[in-house]
């Protein structure tokens, strides 16, 4: 298995394909099981690079942190020790937090933001859900909290669709995943149920929020408490997209969230074109008028 180490942990990676590269950062204590059918996907056109964050997964030989700017670091020492100089951004769930964290301390080191499923402050009821999920996981009840996580992560209309299947043994490998984290750092890692609002305001790369229309862990209209996606891409005035799907989209409709991602990086790439295209006339008749005169 490829590892890197970097000054505090030794992280598990995959890269494939060619192109741009395209880094994903996983939902908190999922893994990078959390993109195992949208990568291959996005591999036909960038060089996709996933990881197990600190504590995680394959990257499981030292404890989480104990903050989300501590992954954010990771992810610029392992970008480094690769030679990755600039990224497309992708963060999904917790993972998004992330995302933010490092795109508002390394704007240099990002090209585009893409963040899906999540929020930016929690509402008041999704601290009740936190309540019920800590519940379930003291209780070291696997099956309970595997139906939990069913119902929590997947649309209705998916859990009867042909395509279950597929996403629910995905789901046993991230409830392993889950599972195993939380034994090693007891402390759970670093909070995700953080007020990331203000970070917004520092975010200067351009930014695609995508969200599930039925997603009930980061739900689209969540209470007047927190600062839901729709909020979110407002405040960065970033593209916003909405699919039919539950809290893990990535897993539901891989193929249209990847479609969406493509084409709009392909149309941010189009609209820096012409930008660059208008000034360079811009100055060359300039120039020309300089030269008359």
């Amino acid at each position: 298995m490829p590892t890197i180490k970097i000054s505090r942990a030794e992280l598990f990676y995959e890269l494939r394909g060619q192109g741009p590269t395209m880094c994903h950062l996983h939902g908190g204590t999922v893994g990078r099981s959390h993109f195992a059918l949208l990568s291959p996907i996005l591999a036909e056109q960038f060089q996709v690079l996933d990881f197990d964050l600190r504590g995680v997964g394959d990257s499981a030989s030292d404890p989480m942190p104990d903050r989300l700017v501590d992954w954010a670091d990771d992810t610029i020492e392992l970008l480094d020790a690769l030679g990755i100089d600039r990224v497309s951004l992708h963060g999904s769930s917790a993972g998004g937090l992330v995302a933010l964290e490092f795109a508002a301390k390394y704007p240099e080191r990002v090209d585009h933001l893409i963040l899906s499923c999540i929020h930016a402050r929690p509402d008041d009821a999704d601290r009740l859900r936190r309540r019920i999920r800590a519940a379930l996981t003291d209780a070291s009840d696997p099956e309970a909290l595997l139906a939990w996580y069913t119902f929590m992560f997947f649309s209705r209309g998916y859990l009867e669709s042909a395509q279950a299947g597929e996403g629910i043994a995905l789901l046993h490998r991230i409830a392993e995943t889950m599972h195993a984290a939380h034994l090693r750092t007891p402390s759970g890692g670093p909070r995700t149920d953080v007020d990331m609002s203000a970070v917004l305001e520092r975010i200067v790369r351009p930014t695609l929020v995508i969200a599930g229309s039925q997603d009930i862990t980061i739900p689209l209209n969540g209470g007047p408490s927190g600062v839901g996606p729709g909020e979110m891409a407002c405040r960065l005035r970033g593209q916003f997209e909405v699919i039919d799907a539950g809290h893990l989209a990535l897993v539901e409709r891989p193929q249209e969230v990847a479609e969406i991602i493509t084409r709009w990086i392909d149309g941010e790439a189009s609209a820096l074109a012409q930008q660059l295209h208008h000034g360079k006339h811009a100055r060359d008749e300039q120039q020309s008028n300089w030269e008359v005169g």
